[in-house]
This record gives structure tokens, sequence and C-alpha cells, in this order.
């Protein structure tokens, strides 16, 4: 690569944010297309401590709209629940904080030290295979939803809806329930949200029929229904949470970073914390090496490996619990949670690993 050329970064997330200010603060020329702001509610992501560790190390901010998430508790096999205390765990505690104000924080950043910043339209062109422009190198970030070829893949979804406020919850609470499974993330603004996650095979159609679904397996949780308070299921909204990884992470003239190269399961709880890994080592590559190197494939299919891992602990768990649910049967069924195609890659039996803890 030309030292002199530009570099466009696609994606407006935290890996594609991320990458866009390191370039930009190493002095290199950067053009970063985001997705114009289309308003939709989502809700929040949790910022651990490990993550908040690592944006301090790279220089980021922290977006300033937050809420303090003391740990996560969960409820996952019906023995009895479970505390991740991020104070005991690591001095300091997490923040939940909207993808509006996380992708705000780093993109002011990035403007700040020099990066230029390019609203585009939806419906353009997903994909680029040598880029757009001769002589520019390309990172592709922009998340699950781009029509990227995958070589695994579990379609997952995330359903959410209000539920009653409590500003003075200030714990990520998860929960499995028959079809999937519920967390409830401390309020962030003036709407509180709880989420459902699921398989779109299993959700009815028709919104009476999809309500009384919501409500059974919200009637499966315990600790769920008592913070939640139910749920305002006439106002049920659903952004894509699939877990997947692209066939070609790079090519001579870019790479894929972020969920277009590796989107975990939610229920990790890792995922901004392997963004802004992944967007380190790709930034890293491009200054020392002139091209992103094998190294970055070798740390894609190590990070794949032990969340699937981990993975395969959840979801056993919760197997048991919900014997009769096919959300968690079918994923068990070969004791792997995702098949590459071509392999009969098993998952031998792992110690779970709670949500939220650090990353290994």
């Amino acid at each position: 690569m030309n030292h002199g050329s530009p570099i466009t970064v696609h994606g407006g997330g935290t890996a594609g944010s991320a990458a866009a200010f390191l370039l930009a603060r190493a002095g290199r020329r950067v053009l970063h297309v985001v997705d114009a702001e289309r308003g939709r509610p989502s809700p929040p992501e949790i910022l651990s401590p490990w993550a908040r560790s690592l944006l301090a190390q790279l220089g980021l901010p922290e977006p300033q709209e937050a809420t303090p998430c003391e740990g996560v508790l969960s409820f996952w096999d019906g023995s009895e629940p479970e505390f991740n205390d991020y104070v005991l765990m690591t001095a300091s505690h997490g923040l939940a904080v909207t993808r509006h104000a996380m992708r705000d924080a780093l993109g002011r950043a990035g403007g700040a030290a020099g990066v230029r910043r390019l609203a585009r339209t939806m419906g353009g062109d997903d994909e680029v295979s040598d880029g757009p422009g001769a002589g520019t190198y390309q990172l592709l970030a922009r998340g699950r939803s781009v029509r990227t070829p995958r070589c695994c893949e579990d379609r997952l979804v995330a359903l959410f809806m209000p539920c009653a406020e409590d500003r003075a919850a200030l714990r990520l609470v998860v929960e499995p329930a028959r079809d999937g499974w519920w967390y409830l993330p401390p309020q962030v603004g003036p709407v509180r949200y709880v989420v459902f996650v699921t398989s779109p095979a299993l959700a009815p159609t028709g919104p009476e029929r999809r309500y009384d679904w919501l409500r059974s397996n919200l009637a499966c949780t315990e600790l769920i229904q008592a913070a939640a308070g139910g749920g305002r299921f006439d106002a049920v909204a659903g952004m894509d949470a699939r877990v997947a990884r692209a066939e070609a992470l790079t090519w001579p003239t870019g790479a894929r970073i972020g969920d277009a190269a590796l989107s975990l399961d939610p229920l990790s709880g890792t995922g901004i914390v392997r963004a802004l890994e992944g967007a380190a080592l790709v930034v890293d590559d491009i200054l020392t090496r002139g091209a992103v190197s094998t190294r970055y494939h070798e740390w894609v299919e190590s990070v794949d490996t032990e969340e699937s891992k981990v993975r395969a602990g959840f979801y056993e768990r919760a197997a048991a619990r919900f014997p009769d649910g096919p959300f968690w049967q079918r994923r068990c069924a070969a004791r792997a949670p995702l098949r590459r195609r071509g392999t009969s890659r098993e998952a031998s039996s792992v110690a779970f690993r709670p949500l939220g803890s650090a990353p290994v």
C-alpha cells in the first residue's frame, strides 16, 4: 500500500470508528463512510470494565450519556442466581450505553483526529471487492446485516420492547426461556427496554399470536419477570443478532473488521471488546506492514474458537433447564453452536463462563 494513499473505512460502529480514529491519529488520510442516522430506538449495550479499560488504552472516549452497571445477574440453569460483580472483579463498574451515544463519542474523537466523515444514504452496494476507487485501501465494518458470504451462520433476532421504568436498577439481568433468552440492561434515557433473543423461525406470524408467544416466554423466567414488570408487547421492534463469520476476511486492498468479519452471540458480552481488539490489530498491521497480515486471520480463528466454546457452555446449561425447548435442543444436538461448511467439528464439554466475565 502507498503510505500516502487514503484509506476508506465503511461503517460507523465501534470497530469502524475505532479503526478510523487510530489511522488518522497516526497521520493517515481517512475517509469514514457511515450510514445516515435513522433515528431508530435500540436497547442499551454494556461497556464492561474490560471494554472501558481498552477504550482508555486506545485513547478513545466513553459516551457522555451512560448509566453505571454494577455487574451481571443471571439465573441460567434454574438452581441459584449468579452475580458477576464488576467492582469486585475489577474495582470498576461497567456502563450501559446506547449505540447512538457510542457512535457519537467515537465519531467526535475521529473528527478531532482528522477523519473526514461522509454520511451514506441507505440502499447502496454493501460489498466491495477491490475497492470503489483506485489506490484506496478499504476496511469494511458495516455490521451483521451486510450481504457478506458467510462460512457459518446462526440466524438470531433480538426483539425488544419498553418495560416498567426503574432508574435504580443498575445490573444487567439475563435469563433463558423456552424459545430463547431474555436480557434487561440498566435504563439509559427515558425508556427502559427488555430484550428477547430468539430464532426468527420460532416467532409466530400475526401480532396477537406473537404477543401470546412472548408472554409465555416471559412467564418462563423469574428474575426477568420480576425486574421488568411485564413488557409492552404491542410495541415490539427487532434487530439482527445473527452469529456469523465471513468467508473472506481480507483481500489485496482491504479487510473486514468487527461484526462484518465475526459477529458473536450477544450472550458472550464481549462484542465491544473484540471489536476494539480487532480494529487495533488491523490498524497496527496497516501501519507497520502496509496491509492486514495472517496474524489477523489467526486472531479471528482464536476468538471464534474460544467464543464457540463459551457459547456451547451457555446453551448446554439452558437445554438442561428447558429439555423441550426447540431453540436450545436444535443448537445442542450436534454439541456445537455453529457448523462450518465441510466440517463436523464437535464442541467438547467446557466450563461455563458467565456473561460479562473477562474475555480470554
